[in-house]
């Protein structure tokens, strides 16, 4: 990201952080979202989990092996979404922040929608800077 936001320095230029992506890259999502406080345009949030869970079924284990991490509703994956979105506060961020590959809940999608987006709004009433 650096690399494409020195080589094109302007205020419209910027990125869309996401948590997963930044994740399964080793990055240190805190620290990123910091450095890149002003760049930051839009937010997807997501949980991931790149180990198999317990008792996982076959289709699982599959996806697993395919891609190589699996999305998980927030705060159940690998990811410190505390630490990340008080770094959001932190730096005063009042962009867009969208719920990115949320899963659906018993095969319903406006359900597990639903649970992210509250699941969001009552960590961002409960954390502070």
């Amino acid at each position: 990201m650096n690399r494409v936001l020195s080589e094109v320095d302007s205020p419209y230029n910027g990125v869309t952080f996401c948590f997963g992506k930044s994740y399964m890259a080793g990055d240190d999502i805190e620290s990123d979202i910091h450095n890149y406080k002003e760049k930051i345009i839009m937010v997807h949030l997501r949980d991931v989990q790149t180990r198999l869970p317990t008792g996982a079924s076959p289709e699982v284990e599959k996806r697993l092996a395919e891609m190589g991490y699996l999305e998980v509703q927030p705060g159940r994956g690998e990811i410190d979404l505390v630490v990340a979105v008080r770094a959001l506060k932190e730096i005063g961020y009042k962009g867009q922040v969208y719920p990115e590959h949320y899963p659906s809940i018993a095969g319903d999608r406006a359900a597990g929608l639903a649970w992210v987006i509250g699941y969001f709004r009552a960590m961002d009433s409960l954390i502070s800077p």
